[in-house]
C-alpha cells in the first residue's frame, strides 16, 4: 500500500510568513479521540482487527509462522490480549511511532495500515489501555492514556 501525502501550507499571516500547525498537548487526548471516533465507526471490531493486524505485520516482518495469541475478555480475564512473537519494539520505537499522532513506519510497504492511528484505535472505546513490549529479552509496560 502507497500512503500518499503533501505538504499544505496551514496558517499564512498576511506577511507571507507561515506558521506551522500544533496540537496543544493538554488537549492531544481529546484529539486523538475526535479523530479515531470520526474513522472508526464499529470501535470494538476495530480493536480487535487493528491489535491483530500489528501482531500479524510483526510476525511478517520476524519472518515467523508462530501463531498470534489472542485472549477475548471474560469474567476470569477482564482484558483483551494480543501476544505476538514478532520483531517487537524498543523504547526508541514507541517513543517515535506509538507516541506520536500519525506517525508510521508501514507507509509505501507490504504491511497494512501506514496512517499511524491503528494503535489508537482503544481510544474510541475507553480512556486508557495498558500495552507490554518484548525485545531481544526486555520487558517494557506502557499505559497509553486519552483523557477524557
Amino acid at each position: 500500500m502507497e500512503v500518499v501525502t503533501k505538504e499544505i501550507e496551514i496558517i499564512q499571516n498576511s506577511n507571507g510568513i507561515a506558521h506551522e500547525l500544533t496540537i496543544d498537548p493538554k488537549d492531544t487526548g481529546t484529539v486523538i479521540k475526535a479523530l479515531v471516533s470520526g474513522i472508526y465507526t464499529n470501535p470494538l471490531k476495530t480493536i480487535l482487527v487493528e491489535y491483530v493486524q500489528n501482531a500479524l505485520d510483526s510476525h511478517r516482518a520476524a519472518k515467523t509462522e508462530a501463531p498470534v495469541k489472542v485472549i477475548l475478555p471474560s469474567k476470569e480475564t477482564p482484558a483483551y490480549i494480543v501476544e505476538d512473537w514478532g520483531i517487537g519494539m524498543s523504547e526508541t520505537d514507541v517513543l517515535n511511532l506509538l507516541a506520536k499522532v500519525c506517525a508510521s513506519n508501514k507507509r509505501n510497504s507490504v504491511y497494512a495500515g501506514g496512517f499511524g492511528i491503528g494503535f489508537y484505535a482503544a481510544s474510541a472505546y475507553c480512556d486508557s489501555f495498558t500495552f507490554r513490549i518484548r525485545q531481544n529479552g526486555i520487558e517494557r509496560l506502557w499505559v497509553a492514556g486519552f483523557g477524557s
